[in-house]
């Protein structure tokens, strides 16, 4: 059965004086890859006297920057879609043969047996950072040259702290060898270590950060 929404989304400033506004990035459409059809998709700024352009980023994202010549005393984004929440079979794809079973790097096991001396803790940490980096790395010969270059900028994680290889070490010990389980007991683990909080400061908590809070939340860029 079709399910549609209309969905609006709406953020607004005021400023007790006219100000200057830099360049304003904008991330509020949804991705053409996400497996939710948007069918109909609307952004309004306001003040209208802007200059607004959209442009998409190394992650295929469609990003709008806006800039204001005058000074402003207000600014509002207004977000209006249409999506299509048809219920989906979310494993509505198959796996190439090489991919349909994983192995967890020894590197976890060495440093679990680490001990606690200065020069065994600076090789701990170093063995976590290696560990943490080849967790979800792709086995050799499973992507080609030109794949694994579209794919770096995926695979280009931060080195794995004390939090991070601490859940991993735990959790690898009850992952299924089958990617499909290992994928769903993961997101389960994450979901039931993580609580969700709205967050308007800005910046982007890391994994480690993420993971030594117990919460984390989504992030808007707004300039």
């Amino acid at each position: 059965m079709s399910s549609h929404v209309l969905l609006t989304h709406q953020t607004r400033y005021r400023y007790d004086r006219p100000v200057f506004l830099g360049p304003q990035t904008i991330r509020l459409r949804p991705s053409r890859s996400a497996r939710t059809p948007v069918r109909a998709y609307a952004l309004r700024v306001d003040p209208a006297e802007c200059q607004q352009s959209w442009q998409q980023d190394e992650f295929g994202n469609q990003v709008a920057e806006v800039v204001f010549a005058e000074r402003v005393t207000h600014f509002d984004i207004t977000v209006r879609l249409e999506a299509d929440l048809s219920p989906r079979n979310a494993f509505d794809f198959t796996l190439a043969p090489e991919a349909r079973y994983w192995a967890p790097p020894v590197a976890l096991d060495a440093v679990s047996s680490a001990g606690s001396a200065p020069l065994q803790r600076q090789q701990q940490a170093a063995q976590q950072q290696q560990a943490g980096a080849a967790m979800f790395a792709p086995r050799s010969g499973l992507y080609s040259p030109d794949e694994q270059a579209a794919l770096s900028a995926y695979r280009a994680t931060p080195a794995a702290g004390p939090y991070l290889h601490a859940f991993l070490a735990d959790w690898v010990k009850k992952a299924s060898c089958d990617t499909l389980d290992m994928l769903v007991a993961l997101n389960r683990a994450l979901a039931g270590h993580i609580g969700y909080q709205v967050r308007l400061e800005p910046g982007i908590w890391s994994p480690e950060e993420t993971l030594a809070r117990e919460t984390g939340s989504c992030a808007i860029v707004l300039g």
